[in-house]
């Protein structure tokens, strides 16, 4: 598999706007194809500031951010969030069934793919639903429901980084490992992956699941990146 770097950030920053705290120390990191990246410390240690900056999900003050080398214009970013995709730990659900929150994104004009129903039930048997789950309500979901259905949305996104923000903190042993087995499904597609390139960072507190999922550990602490390295 080729190194090829996915994106990458050089020395920037951001800032609390009400406190004028520092809460991103200038910070550079590369994500590569191939890179599965466990994020841990403590909470306010500035995981999150980062994994939303990496997705541009924030403005970033200063330094730079590259995707395949290049600078993403402005009126490009929304483009962009199709191949890096942010996932937080409470799932964005937005009115109306299932299935609309999964064919949503598709109607953006961001992507010239188009919603899949066989991926989406493909998805959905893997966590052990079938095709009544998508005329469920989404906004009568359980949280680990719906935190399911962000997730399945994001793979039909088919992004090249995903960016965990403690994805299964509030999800049964059960679905957590469900879901851990779905990433690997979709990490491993060895088919897919030679088509695109694939990372992700998952940020979380359990070192026991970044030892399962991770190749490169990352420590946060006061906004900085204190420490890099291999997971066991």
């Amino acid at each position: 598999m080729t190194h090829q770097t996915l994106i990458e950030i050089r020395q920037i920053t951001r800032t609390d706007l009400i406190s004028n705290r520092i809460i991103l120390h200038p910070t550079t990191l590369r994500i590569n194809n191939g890179d599965r990246i466990g994020l841990v410390g403590p909470s306010g240690s500035g995981k999150s500031t980062l994994l939303r900056s990496l997705a541009l999900l924030d403005p970033i003050e200063s330094g730079n951010h590259l995707f395949l080398g290049e600078e993403v214009p402005s009126g490009s970013i929304p483009k962009f969030r199709r191949f890096a995709t942010y996932l937080p730990q409470h799932a964005i659900t937005f009115e109306g069934t299932v299935r609309d929150n999964l064919t949503l994104p598709f109607s953006f004009g961001v992507t010239t793919e188009s919603y899949s129903e066989d991926g989406a039930l493909m998805y959905l048997r893997k966590f052990g639903r079938d095709s009544t789950f998508l005329d469920l309500i989404a906004t009568s979901l359980s949280g680990g429901e719906q935190q399911l259905m962000a997730f399945i949305r994001c793979l039909l996104i088919n992004p090249n980084i995903i960016l965990f923000d403690e994805p299964t903190a509030s999800l049964d042993s059960e679905t957590e490992s469900q879901f851990e087995n779905v990433l690997e499904d979709w990490f491993r597609n060895e088919e897919e992956r030679q088509m695109k390139p694939r990372a992700f960072i998952w940020s979380s507190h359990d070192v026991s699941q970044l030892d399962r999922l991770a190749n490169r550990i990352l420590t946060m602490n006061e906004g900085k990146i204190k420490e890099e390295g291999v997971a066991t």
